[in-house]
């Protein structure tokens, strides 16, 4: 699962749920790891989960892992936070292969 991954890493992981979600996300992840949608944004979908959560630890960065790079190998996320630590200048990383460039992480 992608939040072991994140965990390993020595990363906060929190789920961002909307209310409906909350009990069963409760029951699953446990209090201090769920984050409920602000319901005062007037927004759905993705970017309520990441406004929620900027809006909630307004002067962290977000470590965002798209839906799409669940089974991401860690060692791709280790390259990521050390250059990261190196040098938190940038405002985005992006993936690229020989096929395609992937944007699957903001920081």
């Amino acid at each position: 699962m992608a939040a072991d991954k994140l965990s390993a890493l020595d990363l906060l992981v929190n789920f961002s749920v909307n209310p409906s979600q909350q009990s069963t996300s409760t029951e699953y992840f446990g209090n201090e790891q769920s984050m409920i949608d602000n319901q005062s944004l007037d927004i759905k979908g993705p970017l309520l989960d990441v406004l929620s959560a900027h809006s909630s630890n307004p002067e962290e960065d977000l470590f965002l892992l798209g839906c799409g790079m669940l089974l991401i190998e860690i060692k791709f996320l280790e390259k990521l936070i050390r250059s990261f630590r190196a040098d938190d200048t940038f405002d985005a990383y992006i993936f690229k292969t020989k096929f395609r460039v992937k944007i699957p992480i903001d920081l």
